[in-house]
């Protein structure tokens, strides 16, 4: 009783804080004002002036982003009862896999070489991260494992959780595309009569120049379908609905749930958006979306048995309150900032001067 009733508490909270994060953030973030987090002087000009490195909240909401799932991915896995250093050991493997993957795919559909892809990271994680976790239970599991029911390495209670942190990270993370003015959908004006009336409602309106969706199409200024939000709230309402399954043991149907989910929805979504997704009509990203929808599934049947059981949320909180694992968090933080937020595409000029009445 004691649990089940930690499990709602959790969920519940969570689910409120998000509510208030998209409600500030459907409504701000379209603003010009919520582009640029920052600029830092980086060398001075013939003039006085300084040219100066532009810090998006592309960059600081792409962060929040990663360290959310990825303490999702270690509070599932710590209460199923993991290890720590296993858990380290999957989240290491994680982002050594799904970072570099990010870039190359992104490259190889698009053709741009500061273009990033979440989805084409999560298809060649999916792809390899269950055969490699059977590696890692047939080399280490002698020496770091235990045992669940049997069972040397729950492979789908790790799937499980990667797929709900997936799921959030992917719905949080296009929080930054509304600042950075990326993934956008297409003008309501393109849409039937019933569907702009209704978006008309729900439409955003972006502003600013250096926003991707004006340099890109210039369609700042004009009604867009928001097709980011939907991603959000889709993909934050499944990872919820996940975690329900995955505390009940129900991992097998949490990771169907949130691979079906995100990625038919990633097939959907492509058809709403006007930004460039690569040529032909049917892209890229939907054929590998379509491809890991059915692929998951036949990781539910293959590895259905190899589940945890009893998992406890309290067990994982515990766990993840942990100094050591917070600096870590911390320090992940900002490699991601730094690494996701420098821009690219925009600089600034800098002038300083001394307010003399202040003196």
């Amino acid at each position: 009783m004691i649990t089940e009733m930690a499990d709602f508490v959790f969920i519940f909270c969570l689910a409120g804080l998000l509510i208030l994060l998209f409600c500030w953030s459907f409504k701000f973030l379209p603003q010009e004002r919520w582009q640029i987090f920052g600029t830092i002087p980086r060398n001075k000009r013939l003039d006085g002036t300084w040219n100066g490195v532009n810090f998006t909240y592309y960059g600081l909401l792409t962060a929040n982003a990663c360290i959310l799932a990825t303490m999702l991915l270690f509070l599932l896995l710590a209460s199923a009862g993991m290890r720590t250093s296993i858990i380290f050991f999957v989240t290491a493997m994680v982002f050594s896999i799904c970072v570099p993957a990010s870039r190359l795919i992104a490259r190889w559909v698009e053709d741009k070489p500061f273009t990033s892809s979440v989805g084409g990271a999560f298809f060649v994680g999916l792809l390899l991260i269950p055969f490699l976790l059977l590696l890692i239970q047939s080399l280490v599991e002698p020496y770091l494992m235990k045992s669940w029911s049997g069972v040397q390495l729950p492979v789908m209670t790790v799937l499980a959780a990667i797929g709900i942190a997936y799921a959030f990270g992917e719905g949080i993370g296009r929080l930054a595309c509304i600042s950075f003015g990326c993934c956008y959908g297409k003008p309501v004006t393109e849409l039937t009569p019933f569907w702009q009336k209704f978006m008309k409602r729900f439409c955003f309106i972006y502003y600013g120049s250096t926003k991707k969706i004006s340099y890109a199409d210039g369609l700042d200024g004009k009604r867009i379908v928001p097709v980011p939000a939907f991603t959000v709230l889709i993909c934050c309402l499944t990872g919820l609905t996940g975690i329900a399954l995955f505390l009940n043991d129900r991992q097998p149907e949490a990771f169907l749930l949130t691979v079906w989910i995100t990625q038919i929805w990633r097939v959907v979504s492509e058809f709403l958006r006007a930004d460039y997704r690569g040529n032909g009509k049917i892209t890229k990203y939907q054929i590998m979306a379509a491809i890991g929808a059915i692929y998951a599934v036949g990781l539910t049947f293959i590895f259905r048995d190899a589940v945890a059981t009893n998992c406890d949320i309290i067990l994982g909180l515990t766990a993840l309150w942990n100094p050591a694992i917070i600096l870590l968090f911390q320090v992940l933080w900002l490699a991601i900032f730094f690494y996701s937020g420098k821009s690219k595409v925009t600089e600034a000029i800098l002038s300083f001067h001394v307010i003399k009445k202040h003196i």
